[in-house]
């Protein structure tokens, strides 16, 4: 946050698994609003209900299949929110976390001061209440608790009172982490659960792709036992793919890196491999499956990007697309540097090998002409956020080749200049890479197999 921010908004900072310290500062006197803004903002439930729903309808699509009026299934865009709606809203921490996102929503729209200081005040009592719950069990932590971690970190995302904090969507997800293993993926079967832990593990799987170790969340057990007593849909059984990517860039960096020199051998270069090429078969009965579920006329519509006309009604399989092109996009840029880095004699897979193509370049292509579909008007701020990670990928792969000035990368640049929520997401994606630099260093990222020039070095998003 800014200098002139009355407080130092400190997230979770955990200190060990049963513990979690917050230490918001004290807010300044000469920056308190007047006393009847604090009063409806922290006393009045109608009217705290009242600025939900209008947050709300600033965050979702303006459409009649909105997930807030239409839930066409858990993983439907924001749709963990609808059942924080119907399930939590009168928990006195849930409600003072939307009150922040609600409060930090209205300050960005209508840049009234008081609704600035609303959004911290919230944010501080909410972390304050969040510690105090937190000093006990993990494991008897209430839905609530978890739905108040997961606001809190969409606050982050959205902007805070101010702008987008990664550091802080970091620690939260941490924490979010936490909670979940410890309570162990049998508490996450019941709807407001579940419907919770599906956004938890995406947003998991982006901070360890970033942060280039495992998924927590890539074991059997997490990919069979929250959906106990329900059946998965195209979406949650492309998520069970994406979450392995990350703990196969972990084990690149352990050969390439030689972090554990005895793993640098034949034999671990031909696991990894071969690892490699069980997602592959995997991917491509996911591929299947999807072409059996989806209007054959919509799936040639989407073929090469979403155009910026197709129907918003079919967000659902526009994101669906659009993820599973940033799986391949991190993939097969994976699969390149290590036929490159790693090579193996008679290994599962070599840069000769026609088992399966593993060429990013298209879906970086795919991703980019896709943007305006997303940043549209109608779409809401969770359409646009919904592709954060996509656009930061597919950023940095153009950012590292000839493909830097081809018109779908002109089209993405402009894409994260235009309008609230395009500036909102370069933002954050800013925040990420200067996050990175800070905790991590620069990471050592190739270019394409396709690409002559040298090996290069740039920041990961």
């Amino acid at each position: 946050m800014s200098t002139e921010q009355p407080y130092d908004k400190s997230p979770l900072s955990f200190v060990s698994p049963g513990q979690i310290i917050v230490r918001p500062q004290s807010i300044s006197r000469s920056q308190s609003p007047p006393p009847s803004i604090a009063s409806l903002h922290l006393n009045n439930s109608a009217f705290e209900d009242q600025l939900f729903y209008q947050y709300w309808d600033h965050y979702y699509p303006r459409t009649a299949k909105s997930p807030l009026k239409y839930a066409h299934s858990n993983t439907q865009l924001g749709s963990w929110q609808v059942a924080i709606k119907t399930q939590c809203l009168d928990e006195r921490m849930v409600r003072g976390a939307l009150l922040a996102i609600a409060n930090g929503s209205m300050y960005r729209n209508s840049e009234d001061g008081r609704f600035k200081y609303a959004a911290i005040e919230a944010y501080s009592r909410t972390l304050r209440d969040l510690n105090a719950a937190l000093q006990g069990d993990y494991q008897a932590v209430s839905d609530g608790v978890l739905a108040c971690c997961k606001l809190l970190a969409t606050f982050e995302v959205s902007g805070g009172a101010s702008a987008p904090s990664f550091a802080n969507y970091e620690r939260h997800i941490e924490g979010i982490n936490r909670i979940m293993l410890l309570r162990g993926p049998l508490s996450h079967s019941s709807y407001l659960a579940h419907t919770l832990f599906l956004d938890a593990r995406f947003q998991s799987m982006i901070v360890a792709m970033r942060k280039r170790e495992p998924c927590p969340f890539d074991s059997p057990e997490w990919l069979t036992l929250p959906w106990l007593h329900r059946i998965k849909d195209v979406k949650d059984k492309l998520i069970d793919l994406m979450v392995q990517v990350p703990g196969l860039i972990s084990e690149f960096d352990d050969i390439a890196l030689q972090r554990h020199p005895a793993q640098d051998n034949p034999e671990s270069r031909r696991n990894f491999f071969l690892k490699a090429r069980f997602l592959q078969n995997a991917i491509e009965a996911w591929d299947v499956m999807l072409m059996k579920s989806t209007d054959p006329e919509l799936l040639q519509a989407t073929e090469d990007g979403i155009p910026d006309t197709f129907y918003i009604d079919n967000m659902f399989l526009a994101h669906t697309r659009v993820l599973h092109w940033t799986m391949l996009l991190r993939f097969y840029e994976l699969i390149t540097i290590a036929c490159n880095e790693i090579p193996v004699k008679d290994a599962a897979v070599t840069l000769d090998d026609t088992m399966f193509e593993f060429n990013p370049v298209p879906y970086a292509l795919k991703i980019a002409r896709s943007v305006g579909y997303f940043y549209q008007e109608d779409g809401g701020v969770v359409l646009a956020q919904s592709v954060s990670f996509s656009v930061g990928s597919t950023a940095l792969y153009f950012s590292k080749g000839n493909l830097r000035d081809s018109v779908e990368a002109k089209a993405l640049w402009d894409g994260l200049r235009t309008g609230k929520t395009g500036k909102m997401v370069s933002k954050f994606l800013i925040s990420a890479r200067n996050h990175d630099r800070a905790t991590r260093g620069c990471q050592t990222e190739y270019k394409s197999y396709s690409a002559e020039d040298a090996l290069t070095k740039t920041q990961t998003y």
